[in-house]
């Protein structure tokens, strides 16, 4: 005697392709910019049975990279990690990396700054001047 299983199940029509009636958001959805009276705004839409099964990329450029218009930027590979990357391809840089960088100029401002009134004071006095 021989059985057989069957791995995937096959849809017989149409109707076995349409979600329940109750739920148009059964398989997900995915959110489409929308125009409606001069307004832009982003919509929820239901994802088909279409789209689950057939999902639509985004193709990469040259450098891996995917723009992705909805926020203006591109996600793609940086050494060893995925990066965004801004509309001229450079890396946008991690926030961490960026703040403890800002606050390195910072200090580096401070004490330039602190060096320079000290060489004015010692300018002034070889000059004989007097302190302001």
């Amino acid at each position: 005697m021989t059985t057989s299983t069957r791995l995937w199940p096959t849809l017989k029509s149409e109707e076995d392709q349409l979600p329940p009636l109750d739920n148009p958001f059964y398989y997900g959805f995915r959110y489409v910019y929308v125009e409606r009276n001069g307004e832009e705004e982003w919509e929820q839409m239901p994802l088909t049975l279409e789209d689950v099964l057939h999902p639509r990329y985004e193709k990469a450029d040259d450098a891996g990279r995917v723009w992705l218009e909805p926020v203006g930027m591109a996600l793609g590979p940086l050494d060893d990690w995925i990066a965004w990357y801004d509309g001229e391809g450079r890396a946008i840089e991690d926030y961490t990396e960026m703040a403890e960088a800002r606050a390195e100029e910072a200090r580096a401002r401070a004490e330039a700054e602190a060096r320079l009134r000290e060489m004015e004071a010692e300018l002034r006095r070889l000059r004989g001047e007097r302190e302001p």
